[in-house]
This record gives structure tokens, C-alpha cells and sequence, in this order.
């Protein structure tokens, strides 16, 4: 059968209106997929089934990526799903292998920054990363990196950007950050325990269940460290005796871990 000229031109329209309709739809069907295995994450006990779960999301994840659309926002997902696999669940995970991954992650972001550096999600996510990358590669190489300088400067884009922004993270991160940085005289002297006081106690107040646990945990470190050891000792107490929620499990589990830790290394009872 033979097409003419103007049936040829109105496919090629037609091609062209629709092609990123079906894209973009690819991408929503994935970032869905991804979604829904990320929220099964707790709903097993077996960190085994969990881990499963959790790398079927970032499967997805990744294959939105490739549609060029809410990169920031699917980047953000993606890396919340690398920090609660490499951070939260009690499996055998190489360090090599989370560098690895941490680091691939942190690249996408870092590229995508140069283009949105005011996303909350962006920004939110480079904090994140870049502080369990630190964690990783020792002190010595995060401090010739500048790891800490990039986490305040993600961190404290993000406090002004939307210091709400998931559960209060950006106050919880520099909170921890002025916490764990030393202070060094005239190399690093931004590092101020106060601070960290002061960020923790905001997160408190107005943070989600998941960032409030985690902001009395640090904000407990800290007051030991301020010499407050009773307020200390009280709030380590009353994390080692909350009841997990189940919607946090691996998270709240540990949690207490880290917290029972801490309160054997300081002898508190």
C-alpha cells in the first residue's frame, strides 16, 4: 500500500508527540516498582528477604534514571535505598563493594548538582553519601577528600533550602557533623559542640519518629561529650527501652544496637 507524503509527516508528528508520553510513563511504571519494593523493606524479619526487596528497588530505580526525567527526585530514592541497604541491614556487604556503590551514586548526584543546585533532593542525598562514604574510607583520607566540608556544604544548602525536608535531615546531619569533626586550630575550626546541641534539639522538636530516635541518640553523645552525663545517660536509657516500630524495624533495630554499644563503651546503666 502506498503512503503519501501527508500521511508520512503526520507519523512523524505523531511519533514525536508521543514518544516522551511513553517515556515518561516508562519511567512512572519503574519509580512505582521501585516504591512499592522499598516499602515491602521492613514488612520481613529475615534481612535476607529484605536485601532482596531493597536491590529489586534500585533495579528500578536505576532503569528511571534512563528516561532523563525528576532526575533529582529519582536520584534522592536511589540513594535512600543504597543508605538503609549498606547502613541498616545486618547482612554481609564487602566495604569495597559500598564504596563502590556510594561512589557511583555520589558522581550521578554531583553532576546532576551542577545543573539544580538549589533541589533539596540533590542536596539532601550528597549529605547523606558523602558521610557514609567517609565513614568508609577512614579518617585520614576523608579529611585529605575535605569529606566534612562537603557534607556542611550540602547540609547547610539544604537547612536554608527546607530545613523540613525529610524528618528535619538537614539539622540531623550538622547536628552529627559538629559532633564527629574535630576541631583543628586553624585548619578546622568550625566544628562547635554547641552547634551540634543546638541542631539535635530542633530535629526533636519538630522532626518525624525515624529522625527524632536518631536525633536523641546523637544528641546524647553530645551532651556527653558537653560534660552533661545525666541528661545522657536518660535519653541512651530511653532509646535502649523503646518498643520498635515495626514500619522501622531495621532501622529501629539498630538503633538499639548502636545505642547498647555506646552505653557499654561509657559504662552507663
Amino acid at each position: 500500500m502506498f503512503i503519501g507524503r501527508k500521511e508520512l509527516v503526520f507519523s512523524f508528528i505523531l511519533f514525536f508527540i508521543t514518544a516522551p508520553i511513553l517515556v515518561f510513563g516508562e519511567q512512572n511504571n519503574f519509580l512505582k516498582a521501585g516504591d512499592e519494593y522499598f516499602s515491602q523493606r521492613n514488612k520481613v524479619i529475615q534481612p535476607s528477604k529484605s536485601l532482596k526487596l531493597v536491590e529489586k528497588a534500585l533495579e528500578n530505580y536505576k532503569k528511571a534514571l534512563k528516561s532523563g526525567e525528576n532526575i533529582d527526585v529519582v536520584l534522592f530514592k536511589y540513594a535512600r535505598g543504597l543508605n538503609f541497604k549498606n547502613n541498616y541491614l545486618p547482612v554481609n556487604i564487602s566495604e569495597s563493594k559500598k564504596i563502590k556503590e556510594y561512589k557511583f551514586a555520589i558522581d550521578l548526584l554531583e553532576k546532576e548538582y551542577k545543573k539544580h543546585p538549589e533541589s533539596k533532593y540533590i542536596n539532601y542525598s550528597l549529605a547523606l553519601l558523602w558521610g557514609r562514604y567517609g565513614e568508609l574510607i577512614g579518617v585520614l583520607n576523608a579529611a585529605r577528600k575535605g569529606v566534612a566540608g562537603k557534607i556542611k556544604k550540602y547540609a547547610e544548602n539544604l537547612y536554608r533550602i527546607d530545613k523540613g525536608f525529610n524528618g528535619y535531615s538537614a539539622g540531623l546531619i550538622l547536628g552529627r557533623l559538629h559532633y564527629k569533626t574535630p576541631s583543628i586550630p586553624f585548619l578546622l575550626s568550625w566544628p562547635d559542640l554547641k552547634k551540634s546541641k543546638k541542631f539535635l534539639q530542633e530535629v526533636l522538636e519538630k522532626g518525624t519518629e525515624d529522625s527524632v530516635n536518631w536525633a536523641k541518640f546523637f544528641l546524647a553523645d553530645t551532651l556527653y561529650k558537653l560534660g552533661e552525663t545525666k541528661k545522657a545517660g536518660e535519653l541512651y536509657n530511653d532509646l535502649l527501652n523503646m518498643k520498635i516500630n515495626k514500619s522501622l524495624y531495621f532501622e529501629e533495630l539498630k538503633l538499639k544496637k548502636d545505642c547498647r554499644k555506646r552505653m557499654q563503651e561509657l559504662n552507663i546503666k
